[in-house]
């Protein structure tokens, strides 16, 4: 790694959102969400004739993963 990001002065300027953190806990948070939507009980219906998945940038991905 370059030296300079292993200061945390140097690694807040250029990382301000602290998206470092969120990549390296990716697991984790894949993790909350399974046990989360494991807890969800999901109503049953008797006649459905579409779905809509809604999401605003990188949200749509869940659309794009159960469309293929």
């Amino acid at each position: 790694m370059h030296p300079q990001l292993d200061q945390p002065t140097y690694r807040s300027q250029i990382d301000p959102n602290q998206m470092l953190f969120h990549v390296e806990n990716f697991l984790e948070q894949c993790q909350q969400g399974e046990k989360i939507a494991r807890a969800f009980s999901i109503p049953t219906y008797n006649s459905v004739e579409s779905i809509v998945i809604c999401g605003m940038g990188g949200s749509a991905i869940g659309g794009d993963l159960i469309r293929s």
